[in-house]
């Protein structure tokens, strides 16, 4: 393979017209560079004299140097690339370059195992295999480079370059728990209304009042915090705030708008109060996608998909009518076959750009490809009699055309009871839950192994584990009869009274108390350390002036016999053995402790009021763990 031009930092369609008629007129004038580089690129054009030559040659030259097999390929990747760059405002987070080079290894060797995503997503990213068949591309050898630009452009940057670039930045706020927390602060002088407090926190932190454009998509910043509680508290209690906000040139509607496109698994009340605040229902986004379009890709629940319906006009395409769960408007895309027509191409959705989406779209895409596309949209929004109509039709149910089938994918990602209606209906047409995809399992296994066992106590796991053919009372038989926790077995609970005897040894107390527990467990670090410094809205500032010597000395501990605890410590620690006996965990381990101290006599309440934190939050975001099994 000739080696090829790399992409520009930003692809321009326009730069590379202009580029095409600059090299035809040099071609023209005889220049033996640009004749080489024309004649280089295809045959046909070495037979050719200079006066012969014409713009599409010229345009030619240029796509077959970055790899494109023609000129019209060129176009279409390069408007699919400037959609796809407009998706920050729906950006998911960018993690470290040592991630994305662990994934450019993993493509490579996902592309030697003829994994379909990994051939979908090197077919619509790299040049070289734009609009190639899948079998084309699995035939091929694909280079590191070739593969880091898939990665890159997966993450809707144009380069690899951009990635790393982006990547190796630190994010704004995922400091050190000790670290005084600037949204906290910020979220405080809101809540109480302190705007003298809140001009101050924007004045020592203008990052935090003017975040980068990327940070600010990922809902961080000011401005998002002061739109949720306007949200929160009412437009009254914020208008000083939001005046101020305002008087500085922010742009509440340009906000509001990218919120309401949504972040997956969004409630009806949100979208209401969005609306309410006076986001626009008509709203055309950067990537030629309206507020409609990324609803209902991004929502995952029909009902507010509905809500935006009912305020917009929909454009005209299949995907959109399946979406909004319209049989007769899918029917105006099938002949009599139940083929897709032409008018079923024209505005496919371009599921990179609305994102963040599991497979790519396909640039030359069969019926079969086409059909799945609208059922996938209809089974996001649970419109369950547009599945029934496009399997009456002729859509096969159980397709791998993007080499899992779809009932997989509806069990994988259980989007609420609409994604349970749709896997229900699924298995009523017929799908086959033990298919598996090429590298994926299938969605008896998704229901039993991702959805069930991390969530054995709600109701739509149990439900989808049903319609899946899961034995799902065996399942929880199993879990039952489990051996069941103590605290003697607990590895994470005699850390923490380890660390809590330490604790009082350092202070000279003649026992363990509920207060030397509490230290206990925030010197173990991890998620309850983070919950009770960050999710309770503690202020740091406090308890660091007046504790920060009892916490950071992490694990070391004074040589000393244990000492022994108190009443209210073992009750404590009884309680959260006896909690997590009672939920058939596996193992007892610190969050199962806080859940517990709530009930030790306010004990916890008092702790986090002294240093100005709240239970409440605490508790939403132990209730938020508590769902999964183990609580971990």
């Amino acid at each position: 393979m000739s080696v090829l031009r790399p992409l520009p930092p930003v692809p321009n369609i326009e730069f590379e017209r202009k580029e095409a008629k600059t090299l035809l007129r040099r071609i023209k004038a005889g220049e033996p560079e640009a004749l080489g580089r024309a004649r280089s690129c295809d045959t046909a054009l070495a037979k050719i004299t200079p006066a012969e030559f014409i713009l599409a040659d010229a345009q030619l030259t240029i796509a077959r140097e970055y790899g494109f097999s023609s000129w019209p390929r060129l176009v279409q990747y390069f408007a699919a690339a400037e959609r796809q760059r407009h998706r920050a405002y729906t950006s998911s987070s960018i993690t470290s370059p040592q991630f994305y080079d662990s994934r450019v290894r993993a493509l490579l060797k996902e592309h030697a195992n003829r994994s379909v995503h990994t051939g979908r997503e090197l077919a619509e990213f790299v040049p070289r295999f734009f609009g190639v068949p899948l079998a084309d591309v699995f035939a091929a050898t694909v280079t590191e480079d070739e593969a880091k630009l898939a990665v890159a452009r997966r993450m809707c940057f144009p380069t690899w370059n951009a990635l790393i670039e982006r990547a190796g930045e630190s994010t704004p706020y995922d400091e050190d728990v000790w670290a005084a927390s600037v949204p906290v602060l910020a979220a405080s002088a809101m809540r109480s209304g302190d705007l003298a407090a809140l001009q101050s926190i924007a004045r020592d932190h203008p990052e935090w009042l003017r975040p980068k454009e990327y940070f600010a998509a990922m809902g961080g910043g000011m401005l998002n915090q002061a739109l949720h509680f306007e949200r929160e508290l009412g437009r009254d209690a914020m208008r000083p705030i939001m005046n101020w906000l305002a008087s500085l040139g922010f742009d509440f509607k340009r906000r509001l708008n990218e919120q309401l496109c949504g972040r997956g698994h969004t409630e009806p009340g949100e979208v209401r109060s969005l609306l309410d605040q006076g986001a626009d229902a008509n709203w055309i986004a950067p990537n030629g996608y309206s507020v409609l379009e990324h609803a209902i890709i991004r929502y995952g629940n029909a009902e507010c998909v509905d809500l935006i319906a009912a305020r917009s006009t929909p454009r005209n395409a299949l995907w959109i009518a399946a979406g909004l769960g319209d049989v007769e408007g899918v029917s105006k895309f099938l002949d009599r076959d139940g083929k897709p027509t032409a008018a079923a191409r024209a505005n496919r959705p371009d599921f990179t750009a609305i994102g963040p989406h599991p497979m790519p779209s396909y640039t030359d895409a069969s019926d079969e490809e086409i059909l799945f596309e609208a059922a996938y949209v209809a089974t996001l929004n649970g419109r369950t009699s547009v599945l029934e109509y496009l399997i009456s039709r002729g859509f096969p149910v159980n397709s791998l055309a993007w080499g899992m089938p779809l009932v997989a994918f509806a069990a994988g990602n259980m989007y609420g009871p609409s994604g349970v209606a749709a896997v229900e209906c699924l298995v009523q047409c017929g799908a086959d839950v033990t298919l598996q995809g090429t590298q994926n399992p299938s969605a008896r296994e998704f229901a039993a192994d991702c959805v069930l066992a991390r969530m054995p106590r709600e109701a739509l796991a149990r439900r989808l584990a049903l319609a899946c053919g899961v034995d799902v009372e065996s399942v929880l038989a199993a879990r039952r009869n489990r051996t069941p926790p103590t605290l003697e077995s607990s590895e994470a609970l005699q850390k923490v009274i380890r660390l809590a005897s330490d604790d009082a040894r350092r202070l000279g107390a003649p026992d363990v108390q509920l207060d030397h527990l509490v230290f206990g467990t925030l010197r173990t670090g991890g998620h309850a350390q983070y919950m009770i410094m960050r999710c309770s809205l503690l202020d740091i500032d406090r308890l660091r002036d007046s504790a920060f010597d009892r916490v950071r000395v992490g694990e070391d501990c004074l040589d000393g016999p244990q000492l022994p605890l108190d009443a209210s410590v073992k009750a404590a620690l009884d309680a959260s053995v006896a909690f997590a006996v009672s939920r058939h965990d596996e193992k007892v381990n610190e969050i199962h402790l806080l859940a517990s101290m709530n009930q030790a006599g306010g004990f916890l309440e008092q702790f986090l009021s002294r240093y100005g934190g709240s239970l409440t939050e605490l508790n939403k975001a132990l209730e938020s763990t508590l769902v999964y099994d183990n609580a971990e």
